[in-house]
């Protein structure tokens, strides 16, 4: 018997949400090369957080992936391909533009 396989890892914190540069670094430093120590306090970032950020004002784009496949909630394991959100963007017919911001709905 014989097996080949990957694995990946990673937390579901990864990635999610806007201040996600805070919590990766290398060798005691985070983005911009702050020092984890001194940017992370007992409430939160006091360096390189999401309220650091300066306002972000664009154009807000709903894709609603769940709608498009007749839906009202996509199954836990579903991974949303490209084609899901060309044809939620089709049905809508809306269209991206660079620098908008994009909110994926899947019930």
């Amino acid at each position: 018997m014989s097996h080949t396989s990957e694995a990946i890892s990673m937390s579901t914190h990864t990635g999610t949400h806007i201040d996600t540069l805070s919590h990766f670094g290398l060798r005691g430093k985070i983005w911009n090369g702050v020092s984890a120590d001194d940017a992370l306090g007992v409430r939160g970032w006091a360096k390189s957080g999401a309220d650091k950020y300066p306002p972000i004002v664009a154009r807000g784009v709903l894709i609603d992936v769940a709608k498009a496949r007749n839906v009202e909630r996509l199954p836990d394991s579903y991974a949303i391909t490209v084609e899901d959100l060309r044809l939620a963007l089709d049905q809508q017919g809306t269209s991206l533009s660079p620098g908008d911001i994009v909110l994926i709905r899947t019930g």
